[in-house]
């Protein structure tokens, strides 16, 4: 475990967002309905430090080989008609302390946010393949180690370099930091 998460987290500064259940279709990456992401609006005061991504398989659909990668929308002032994000439904934050600590000043969806196509960023080094849960890899963990700060007006969602045909329950922890 990385220490400085682990103080973040002790200090309730660390926060986590979660799909439902049933999980989400992570949709092709230049999708403009997406399901999973996170914005950093203008006036948090606070950077978001990317730690871990985890996905499960939910429900196994006709897999496809997909890349999985983060696209970003920059200069994102609002949700509104005419920005880049003209849709966003908030999906429920936790502390990583449960019951205590801060309330997240992210806004985070794990089910819909409608958006102009965005930008490839990076990839997670992880890839949807096809076959069954049995033979392929269901669950997928990706520790970003403060690789990724999402900044003041700027948002990130997940994507694949094709729809990649299951649903994945998927989770993302991450720290805000004050700048």
């Amino acid at each position: 475990m990385n220490p400085a998460m682990l103080q973040y987290a002790l200090a309730g500064q660390c926060f986590i967002g979660s799909t439902a259940a049933a999980g989400v279709a992570i949709p092709l990456t230049t999708a403009t309905a997406q399901v999973f992401g996170i914005y950093n609006p203008p006036g948090s005061l606070v950077d978001i430090v990317l730690n871990k991504l985890s996905l499960g398989i939910a429900t196994l659909g006709t897999n496809i080989v997909s890349a999985l990668n983060w696209s970003y929308l920059s200069n994102v002032q609002s949700v509104a008609t005419g920005q880049p994000i003209t849709a966003f439904t908030n999906t429920t934050v936790r502390n990583a302390r449960l019951d205590n600590g801060k309330t997240s000043k992210a806004r985070f969806t794990g089910s819909a946010a409608t958006t102009v196509a965005a930008t490839h960023l990076m990839s997670i080094g992880m890839t949807s393949t096809t076959g069954t849960p049995t033979n392929s890899n269901a669950v997928m963990v990706f520790d970003h180690d403060a690789s990724l700060i999402v900044t003041q007006g700027t948002a990130i969602f997940l994507v694949g370099s094709v729809a990649p045909g299951s649903t994945y329950q998927i989770s993302l922890s991450w720290a805000e930091i004050p700048v």
